[in-house]
């Protein structure tokens, strides 16, 4: 009998990815009644409408929160969609009352549903707490929502170690890697030919995979940043460029508008609103760069053991696998570090500390099926 009722939260086709495999286990379990809950950019069209791949999966309670609007690209409105998620989660949480809530990162959706589950003394179980991203304001909503939760599922050593810094028990945390990699093992891998049919875009010998996210800086110098790296992406144009769209920040849409105008001048490149996961993998397992400022170059290229350039201090803090190169937004160093990977041949060897013999989901999995949630209470 499904008696015990857990809910995993999701607001970004790229987090869902990462979930994925955990929501199918869930899902299959004859011990948990699973409930995802689904906000964010997933039903934003300008985003992709990446709830389309929600639907796909044919689970069997999906719980909707249409909270953002992204008409006028100002911080009023992040704060008002945070209000009304808040309002809206509190709702959900209140009426169905899950004995545990699952939270993947650190977006500012995140902290919203945390802290409504928070006040309902309802536990939270935390997925890749405890990492470092100095240059993003992720840093501070990923470790408040920290420090919300009940129990924590980590990628690496050090990341149980700055938790335990900051104050949670040892024992309630679990060093289980990046847990998308469980994902990644079950991939399949599509073929350069299959890749193009999909995209609607041919591949060259060399193939650039570029995602780039707002910074916390001024718009002025955000604008400066993202020219920068448009105006160094312009003198490779004999290899293709493939733009992933940017996360649902504050600023997103304004970069969104300077991708769709480069795209439009130069011919050999290609914005994807939504990926899918599936696609997303494949594409960074076939380019020959990934660029940008995303944790994807951090976390996810390595794995397909493909380079990336990881652009400013958005990532400054995190654990880095030997596969990425850093540079500063300076356009000449941008174009040389480019070279430098394009000249570079496939590296076969991948120091990464984000892998694990673990397996993310069965890990999880094993812990609700023994969670009692009479032994919680709130800290």
């Amino acid at each position: 009998m499904k008696s015990k009722k857990v809910t995993v939260f999701t607001c970004s086709r790229s987090d869902f990815g990462i979930l994925t495999k955990l929501c199918d286990r869930l899902e299959k379990s004859e011990k948990i009644n699973f409930h995802l809950l689904v906000s964010g950019t997933h039903f934003s069209k300008k985003f992709g409408y990446s709830f389309s791949e929600i639907i796909n999966k044919n689970y069997n309670k999906i719980f909707r929160i249409k909270n953002i609007s992204f008409d006028k690209n100002k911080e009023i409105n992040i704060s008002n969609s945070g209000k009304n998620l808040f309002i809206a989660a509190s709702n959900y949480l209140s009426n169905e009352l899950p004995k545990a809530l699952i939270l993947l990162g650190d977006r500012y959706e995140v902290l919203m549903v945390a802290s409504a589950a928070y006040i309902l003394g309802i536990p939270i179980i935390h997925l890749h707490g405890g990492e470092l991203t100095e240059g993003s304001t992720d840093d501070s909503i990923r470790h408040a929502v920290s420090k919300l939760s009940y129990y924590h599922f980590v990628s690496t050593q050090n990341s149980k170690k700055r938790l335990i810094m900051m104050g949670e028990n040892p024992k309630s945390i679990n060093i289980v890697g990046a847990i998308a990699y469980e994902s990644f093992k079950e991939n399949k891998i599509l073929s350069k030919n299959e890749i193009e049919k999909k995209i609607r875009f041919n591949l060259k010998e060399k193939n650039i995979l570029v995602t780039i996210h707002p910074d916390p800086c001024s718009l002025s110098q955000m604008k400066k940043n993202v020219e920068v790296i448009l105006n160094s992406l312009k003198k490779f144009y004999k290899s293709r460029i493939i733009f992933t769209s940017p996360g649902g920040d504050f600023k997103s849409v304004k970069i969104m508008k300077m991708i769709e105008n480069f795209v439009i001048k130069n011919k050999n490149s290609k914005l994807i609103l939504s990926a899918g996961f599936n696609l997303h993998q494949n594409l960074i397992y076939h380019v020959d760069c990934v660029l940008g400022n995303s944790s994807s170059g951090i976390i996810e290229a390595p794995f397909y053991k493909t380079y990336s350039l990881n652009i400013g201090d958005r990532q400054k803090g995190r654990e880095l696998p030997n596969s990425v190169l850093c540079c500063r937004y300076k356009q000449d160093e941008i174009e040389n570090k480019i070279k430098k990977i394009l000249n570079k041949k496939k590296i076969t060897k991948v120091t990464n500390p984000y892998n694990s013999h673990k397996i993310a989901s069965k890990e999880n999995l094993k812990f609700l099926s023994k969670f009692n949630q009479k032994n919680y209470s709130i800290k």
